[in-house]
């Protein structure tokens, strides 16, 4: 049983993290008040979590043990925290979806001042590359 951990990362926009688990292949799940985790075995955690990537859609994705990855909100630092198991951390899918994340930001920040955006994702098993070309005419 892979025990869960808090991730450190930067999670502070609710839209674009959903943005970004949509853009990774996800349909989160989102609540009003904290929901459990389940481990891998379908067995009840006692982490809770408002937004939760049901362990299905991460398997289908990435790996074929993983457990629910949750974000939790974070009254003190305004921002959302990533709960993810160790299994699920050693195998990268927190990494890619710290990658997703930041990959929205700058999409939107380039938006907003105008730039036509194009992204590309590349990945394979040793390295995710991810190339933002921004244009805007003057």
């Amino acid at each position: 049983m892979s025990a869960y951990k808090l991730i450190k990362c930067t999670l502070k926009d609710k839209d674009i993290l959903l943005k970004a688990l949509k853009d990774l292949g996800f349909s989160p799940e989102t609540h009003d008040s904290p929901k459990k985790l389940r481990g891998y075995l379908g067995d009840l955690r006692n982490e809770e979590a408002e937004i939760i990537v049901p362990k299905e859609q991460i398997n289908k994705l990435f790996t074929k043990a993983s457990n629910d990855i949750g974000f939790k909100w974070n009254e003190v630092l305004e921002q959302y925290d990533m709960i993810c198991s160790e299994y699920d951390e050693k195998l990268k899918v927190s990494n890619k979806i710290k990658q997703s994340y930041a990959k929205c930001v700058i999409e939107q920040a380039l938006e907003a001042q105008y730039f036509s955006v194009e992204s590309e994702s590349i990945s394979n098993k040793k390295v995710n590359i991810v190339q933002i070309i921004g244009k805007k005419y003057i």
